[in-house]
């Protein structure tokens, strides 16, 4: 019998989204990809109509300077100055570590006067009705996020989404057409987007259509089993000649 030797290996990135694979050039060729999925169950079965009310602004994700609230806030305060009825919340987990950034933004709001809610940590109903609740969704991360999945849980509860322009968002928009794109690290840019949602609630709810659709054709839990089924599938047919040879 001839030296064994590795034939295949299988690798778990957090890539989610092809152009991001770039990241890992020396793998590309022999990567496979399956794309993230949620959970849509218990979500509204259909989009909403064009909301005839003042805006309701969401973030949902960690509370972390990485993940760009502080962006958020800042873009907020510009877009109040020509909507002012519109509100922000956020909501997701807070870290010990985290609690005095949050107090920052929570400080500054109160100097600026505008109104804005920290729900805390939600467990899955209550992260239901908030998502549905909101008009649009935006967690400016100021990394390239490789996966987006707070952007897909709103795209479940048909809500469309202000991302930068970098990570998966792009991809995301591309595929499902349903939400639009800001420059990154850059509040006048997002407070731009954010203001054309609001004055344009006919296009706004073609994205919420557009993202309550996409999210179920590309972006399920199911699809990415299957995906992930076909990913072994195919590994373990390559190894097969292959380990075969070494016998």
């Amino acid at each position: 019998m001839g030296e064994l030797v590795p034939t295949f290996g299988i690798g778990f990135f957090q890539i989610g989204e092809r152009k991001n694979v770039g990241r890992v050039k020396h793998v590309v060729e022999r990567m496979r990809i399956a794309r993230i999925g949620v959970n849509t169950d218990g979500y509204r079965e259909a989009p909403p109509p064009a909301a005839n009310r003042a805006a309701r602004i969401g973030y949902f994700a960690r509370i972390a300077p990485e993940k760009g609230l502080h962006v958020l806030a800042e873009a907020y305060r510009l877009v109040r100055k020509q909507e002012p009825g519109c509100t922000l919340e956020a909501a997701g987990y807070l870290a010990a570590e985290h609690r005095v950034y949050l107090d920052g933004i929570e400080r500054q709001m109160r100097e600026w006067n505008l109104p804005f809610v920290y729900r805390g940590v939600l467990d899955r109903p209550q992260k239901i009705a908030y998502l549905e609740g909101l008009d649009m969704l935006s967690t400016p991360t100021v990394y390239s996020d490789p996966k987006g999945l707070f952007v897909l849980e709103a795209m479940a509860a048909g809500v469309p989404f202000v991302q930068p322009r970098h990570g998966a968002f792009p991809e995301i928009v591309e595929r499902t057409h349903g939400g639009i794109l800001c420059e990154p690290e850059n509040p006048e840019s997002l407070a731009e987007s954010l203001l054309r949602l609001i004055r344009d609630r006919e296009r706004g709810a073609e994205l919420a259509a557009n993202a309550h659709r996409g999210v179920r054709e590309y972006y399920t839990v199911a699809r990415m089993a299957s995906e992930t089924i076909v990913v072994f599938e195919k590994c373990l047919l390559q190894a097969r000649p292959a380990a075969a040879v070494t016998q």
